[in-house]
């Protein structure tokens, strides 16, 4: 079971682009940085890179940079981060099921 302090994961989802970094990592063993902040598509270099660093610290990520490409930043989620990651998901998919039930519903009316 996932034991955890509500308020700091509360206060990271709060930053901007953390769920989508998280969710992104999530479909991938591991993710080179340039990659990942092609697939998110947002956000400054210095708002990633500060999203991570928290990530980083609070265990939810690991990297590694790569010499013989030049320095890449290799990026994964630990296992800690493939829970939260995974609950994101399971939230997004319920508030879409949400929504779309909603839509039908007005279109019957």
């Amino acid at each position: 079971m996932l034991f955890f302090n509500m308020r700091k994961i509360g206060s990271w989802l709060e930053r901007t682009h953390t769920k989508a970094i998280l969710i992104e990592l999530s479909k991938k063993d591991k993710t080179y940085l340039t990659e990942l902040r092609e697939a998110i598509g947002k956000g400054s270099s210095s708002t990633i890179d500060n999203v991570l660093m928290d990530l980083y610290f609070n265990g939810l990520i690991e990297e590694e940079i790569e010499d013989k490409f030049g320095g890449r930043r290799n990026i994964w989620l630990t296992q800690k981060g493939k829970q939260i990651a995974q609950k994101l998901i399971e939230i997004d998919e319920i508030i879409k099921k949400d929504q779309h039930e909603k839509e039908i519903s007005e279109e019957k009316n």
